[in-house]
């Protein structure tokens, strides 16, 4: 509003800060004062982004929210459609060849033949049913933990392919020659023994199948997490677990400690005792239980190098068939 306070005298920069001071307002020197309506416009477009932003926010959280529960409900169904295939002794199998282990590596219970066993060829028919296969140091097996650590290690070898196919003869050249196929690269020693699937399988498979696996599904909050447990779902080894799980029958190989001072091959085979067993997990009873000595001083000197445990595998295999066939 007009003032009596300046004059046509004043310069234009004082008699603006006059009636600045006058109306409430500081005017600095140069500046021009906003129209009403650009401040509306502008408190306007500042409301507007606010709202946006927030719809944006809330668009980003919604969608991610939907992919987690698309990828929750996706991974279960996988996980519940898989863990169907399991029959409630399917279910057992891990635990009963878990305990079954750490009773084997305890006191030794003394040579035992089922009277199943006896008829002609009946170790052949048995060796040819569904069975889970593991063999390790006696001190792997002193616990369920241990025995799924020395599971992880343990894998089909020479005296699996030679208890299922035993060589002609308990030559070195024979023993050799079976030995070379379990190691070698065309696939001769998973042919063979397709029906065997290594304890490894079942304990790295089977959790991905359990009911604390489909919890941690359930309550994941976050989809990384989710994504986590997918890509190790999918890398496990599921469809070889499920065909463990369904073996009726364990066949393990416990070494036992060698003496000390003995002397020790290249390879790390040396004299000790071995237990091989034979676990019905259907019965639960005790097929076959054998003790025996191996030494690979018998092995020539050029084999021995690299060859010394594969070829005392492969003659223990055939003294399990051979204690059988005496019996």
């Amino acid at each position: 509003m007009p003032t009596f306070l300046t004059t046509p005298k004043m310069s234009p920069e004082l008699a603006a800060r006059v009636q600045a001071s006058v109306n409430g307002r500081r005017v600095t020197p140069g500046s021009t004062r906003r129209a009403p309506h650009l401040i509306v416009l502008a408190r306007l477009v500042v409301l507007m982004l606010t709202f946006a932003l927030f719809a944006a926010v809330f668009y980003v959280l919604q969608r991610d929210r939907e992919t987690r529960e698309r990828e929750r409900a996706s991974l279960s169904e996988v996980v519940a459609r898989r863990r169907a295939a399991l029959d409630a002794q399917d279910l057992r199998t891990l635990n009963l060849i878990e305990s079954s282990l750490v009773r084997a590596a305890g006191q030794y219970e003394g040579d035992l033949t089922s009277e199943t066993l006896r008829a002609a060829g009946a170790l052949s028919v048995l060796f040819s049913r569904s069975a889970v296969y593991v063999r390790g140091e006696q001190a792997a097996f002193r616990n369920v933990a241990a025995v799924a650590d020395a599971a992880k290690s343990s894998s089909k070898d020479a005296f699996l392919l030679c208890l299922l196919e035993p060589p002609a003869a308990r030559t070195e050249k024979a023993l050799l020659a079976k030995a070379r196929l379990a190691y070698s690269a065309r696939g001769e020693l998973e042919s063979a023994s397709a029906h065997v699937r290594p304890l490894r399988d079942a304990v790295i498979g089977l959790p991905f199948l359990s009911a604390t696996f489909a919890e941690r599904v359930r309550s994941a909050s976050e989809l990384t997490e989710l994504r986590r447990l997918r890509l190790a779902f999918d890398k496990a080894p599921i469809d070889a677990a499920i065909q463990a799980a369904k073996a009726r029958l364990l066949v393990f190989v416990v070494d036992e400690p060698s003496a000390p001072g003995g002397p020790v091959e290249l390879d790390g085979e040396k004299p000790h005792d071995v237990r091989v067993g034979v676990v019905d997990l259907a019965s639960e009873n005790t097929l076959l239980r054998l003790r025996k000595h191996v030494d690979p001083s018998w092995i020539s000197a050029a084999r021995r190098v690299d060859s010394a445990s594969a070829l005392d595998s492969c003659a223990l295999a055939l003294d399990v068939h051979a204690s059988v066939a005496r019996l």
